[in-house]
């Protein structure tokens, strides 16, 4: 097949976003022909503006000018079998094409917006009651409707509101795949070593880092190191008295990954690459719904009500024995390289567009 793939042009070539569409683009180009097309991103006043006129969220108008509409309107006369719009923020830019198109549309959802959003906004009930209400109601129209012909969401939990929103029962699930194994000695121990990684220049994981650390400070536990990745900002760092996470060797241990979002939203891909560098994970946010069906999944995602409960909970991992502990973990790992490969993830999009292609 021949594949148009839309994506909002990347601020950060390490966040979510652009890992999933640059990974799963890779997988599926070893059977099909892949071409991405990165959005321009509007300017703020415009999507302010546009959202005010069509009663929307702003982020609907974020992306995608004139140039952009004509080049995706040309390319798709050129022999293209569907076009995927990698974003649930590119309704509007694809509800501008689909009166030109005669090839099948993919939504292809990275959140659901009025479920992600009211989350993030939970301390502030009236504003999120506001914006809730009014990304359901876009998300109805462009989902119930004939913009998309197909739809698939990256989270078990996204599925089933994605399901509810468009009142249709035929949603496809892409997970994000997981990073490469690093392999377990035979010797690892159990280090009371604390990771941080991953990138925070989005609001809701800024702001939820820094309470991570605040609420850290304040517990002040003995016996943990904390390393943290070049992602965290240095004031964060200094008050976690952090060392940096480059150059641990991650086969000689078992440790820690915290994920310090507080918010659920999609899928967490660091869940997933904590544990492909053994570190059991525990999350301040629900995570363990994609990983229901791996073995020992509960032993090794752990979530945690509040920061003074990681003490806790790391000391009773830490009472397993070492053994069993590496052998859970090999074994677990196994399966998250099986059922979260690339390659598996690259295989359900193609199958969802073929499915949606003999449908049209």
């Amino acid at each position: 097949m021949r594949i148009l793939w839309i994506q909002r042009r990347a601020a950060d070539d390490d966040g979510g976003d652009s890992v999933y569409d640059r990974k799963l683009q890779g997988a599926l180009a070893a059977a099909h022909d892949v071409t991405p097309y990165a959005l321009k991103r509007n300017a703020r006043l415009r999507q302010l503006a546009s959202a005010a006129l069509r009663v929307s969220p702003p982020e609907q108008f974020g992306f995608g000018d004139a140039g952009d509409v004509d080049n995706v309107r040309r390319m798709m006369g050129e022999g293209y079998d569907a076009v995927v719009f990698s974003h649930e923020h590119l309704d509007a830019f694809a509800a501008v094409l689909r009166p030109h198109a005669t090839i099948p549309f993919i939504a292809l959802r990275h959140n659901v917006s009025s479920d992600a959003m009211t989350s993030i906004l939970r301390d502030r009930p009236l504003l999120s009651g506001l914006y809730g209400a009014l990304a359901r109601a876009q998300e109805r129209r462009a989902l119930s409707g004939e913009l998309y012909q197909a739809i698939s969401a990256i989270s078990t939990r996204d599925r089933q509101l994605l399901g509810a929103l468009s009142g249709k029962a035929d949603i496809g699930l892409v997970f994000p795949g997981a990073p490469p194994s690093t392999p377990l000695a035979d010797t690892a121990t159990f280090a009371r070593d604390v990771v941080l990684t991953g990138t925070f220049d989005w609001f809701p994981k800024a702001r939820d880092l820094r309470r991570f650390a605040q609420d850290w400070s304040a517990v002040a536990p003995a016996g943990f190191n904390v390393h943290v990745s070049a992602g965290v900002p240095d004031d964060i760092a200094r008050t976690l008295n952090a060392t940096p996470e480059r150059g641990l060797d991650y086969g000689g241990a078992i440790r820690i990954g915290v994920i310090t979002d507080r918010f659920t939203a999609g899928h967490k891909l660091k869940t997933a690459a904590y544990l492909m560098q053994n570190c059991a994970v525990v999350s301040l946010a629900r995570v363990i719904h994609d990983f229901e069906t791996v073995p020992h999944a509960r032993n090794w995602i752990v979530e945690a009500s509040s920061v003074a409960d990681i003490p806790r909970i790391v000391e009773t991992m830490q009472s397993r024995p070492i053994e069993a502990l590496r052998e859970e973990l090999k074994q677990l790992k196994g399966e998250i390289g099986t059922q979260f490969a690339w390659s598996a993830q690259a295989n359900a999009l193609s199958t969802l567009i073929e499915r949606t292609r003999r449908r049209s």
